[in-house]
């Protein structure tokens, strides 16, 4: 019955190795969302912080693994581990993650407090309002094989569809056997590749519009800032293209039996499938995780030594969410990871939102179609 559980084994690799390499991905003067003068990088505290994170964050993985393996000895229905299962664990897996985190977090903000870090600076702000000239984002050509995956998503079920009987299987038991059933239609038919569909064009967009993100250079090193703004915006999108092509990639293979291809070994395809996406999250991670630590650090200043990042830090709820009215970026950079977060703050980012929450109803209203 491990087959049932092989989902979530994926799940521990994506969560838990996003947890553990993100720490490396951040500046070193914003280590789990709390924003630390140059001058105390040095700090024991720090250190400690660290220490005791990945003390929590090993605990946390060894306990999801032999979780894991417990129950794929001990659930023998699929209605039980799809049902009861599965929330209750992935639920448990972020939330627990999330807490060694935001323990973290804490921790480091009572170092900050009581060793007055921010005692004897003066605090600024530095745009590069030229970002868009000197960044230049690469080829548009890394994102041809997302394309190609996405077309033979397309053209495989256009080709089958004539073959395919009027009722089509559209869920199956982790035996093989069709548990759920649908009219041919075109929602039924090309509806799980809406998803594929959106994703691409969103990645266009981000792609065509990356260098109009903000950009906040650190006042002490605004050239150390710089330069890594751009190698993680151009390896980003790099590692992001790879991602949607394997994404899809493995999508497509999944989807293959409600197709009518490989009917007779469906565990193994939506196994493989599986392994596919999760192949490629992985090595983006690692991508991206590799090109952030090698920018992380801020190194000698190229500014005013004086002239430190504003303390920002009550902006930012449990270092993650943003909201500042007085901001007008829209998109902001993380404090923990890699990327850029809204500004839950300006009110494009409630139009952001709900056209994103629109995403899976257009999806539901076209598989019905």
């Amino acid at each position: 019955m491990m087959g049932i559980l092989l989902p979530y084994i994926v799940d521990i690799g994506i969560v838990c190795g996003s947890y553990g390499i993100m720490p490396y991905m951040t500046p070193d003067t914003v280590q789990f969302g709390v924003r630390i003068p140059p001058a105390h990088l040095s700090s024991p505290s720090i250190a400690k912080v660290r220490k005791r994170y990945y003390a929590g964050w090993a605990i946390i993985l060894l306990v999801a693994i032999l979780g894991n393996i417990f129950a794929g000895l001990f659930i023998h229905s699929q209605i039980l581990a799809t049902a009861v299962y599965a929330p209750v664990f992935i639920i448990a897996l972020l939330g627990l993650n999330f807490l060694n985190y935001y323990a973290a977090r804490r921790r480091l903000l009572g170092a900050k407090a009581l060793e007055h870090w921010y005692e004897g600076v003066t605090q600024g702000l530095v745009a590069d309002t030229a970002a868009h000239i000197k960044t230049r984002n690469p080829s548009l050509a890394w994102g041809i094989p997302a394309i190609l995956v996405t077309l033979a998503s397309i053209v495989v079920p256009a080709m089958r569809y004539n073959t395919l009987p009027n009722r089509i299987a559209v869920h199956f038991a982790v035996s093989g056997t069709p548990n759920g059933f649908a009219a041919k239609s075109f929602g039924s038919v090309f509806g799980p590749i809406i998803i594929e569909l959106i994703l691409l064009i969103a990645m266009f967009l981000v792609h065509v519009n990356a260098n109009r993100f903000a950009v906040r250079l650190d006042p002490s090193n605004p050239d150390a800032s710089r330069r890594r703004y751009g190698v993680l915006r151009r390896e980003g999108i790099k590692a992001a293209w790879v991602m949607l092509a394997v994404l899809n990639a493995g999508t497509t293979i999944s989807l293959l039996p409600i197709w009518g291809i490989f009917v007779h070994s469906i565990t193994s395809v939506v196994d493989f499938g599986t392994v596919v996406i999760f192949i490629g999250i992985i090595v983006s991670i690692v991508w991206i995780g590799r090109a952030a630590q090698t920018t992380r650090h801020v190194g000698q200043a190229s500014g005013d030594a004086r002239l430190v990042a504003r303390d920002d830090d009550r902006y930012w709820l449990a270092g993650t969410i943003y909201f500042n009215r007085n901001d007008s970026s829209v998109f902001v950079p993380k404090r923990f990871g890699v990327g850029w977060t809204l500004n839950l703050g300006h009110p494009l980012a409630i139009v952001v939102i709900l056209l994103i929450l629109c995403i899976p109803v257009v999806v539901s209203l076209v598989g019905r179609g």
